[in-house]
């Protein structure tokens, strides 16, 4: 089974999923508020069912999202990062993330969306990656941009805006 590498950002340990990342997960993926602008786990076994769901595609791709945790006390404080959708496939690969709501504003989702784009292009070298944000989700929108991600097209069938960048305009990003 392939497995997404282990990455350390400023703030965050980016590791595979583990089954004892269920329940501080699960916190988050449960919590309604949280998770307002996308699919909320109605119990604790359908998000270990979305969990090794994306965890048994990244074998597939050599990609799945990472578990999120504090450098600074290895608290749990996310999920998220390169993955194709193994729910709703077909759309290719993308981004995307959760975070704890005592964490927002720290800039965690940033730093995943950078490590995922450095493994997509850098390592990977996928020609494009999309992400998908509600346009009343303006947080989620501004890590986008800030990551050089573009407003694509308006998808009706997810009820969310597709975001696009490119690996060579991310390459000219670095410099």
């Amino acid at each position: 089974m392939t497995r997404p590498p282990t990455v350390t950002t400023r703030q965050l340990l980016l590791r595979p999923w583990q089954p004892e990342d269920l329940e501080p997960l699960f916190e988050i993926q449960g919590d309604r508020e949280t998770m307002r602008y996308t699919w909320c786990a109605p119990d604790r076994q359908a998000a270990e069912e979305r969990f090794l769901a994306y965890q048994a595609r990244g074998a597939l791709d050599g990609y799945a999202p990472w578990t999120a945790t504090s450098r600074e006390d290895d608290r749990g404080v996310g999920w998220g990062g390169l993955n194709q959708d193994p729910i709703d496939p077909g759309w290719g690969p993308e981004v995307g993330y959760f975070i704890r709501r005592d964490d927002w504003g720290r800039g965690l989702a940033s730093e995943i969306t950078a490590a995922a784009l450095h493994l997509a292009f850098a390592e990977h070298r996928l020609p494009v990656v999309d992400a998908f944000a509600q346009p009343a989700n303006p947080a989620s929108i501004r890590v986008l941009e800030r990551n050089g991600f573009r407003f694509l097209d308006w998808v009706p069938a997810l009820r969310r805006n597709r975001y696009r960048i490119e690996r060579e305009a991310w390459e000219a990003r670095r410099g």
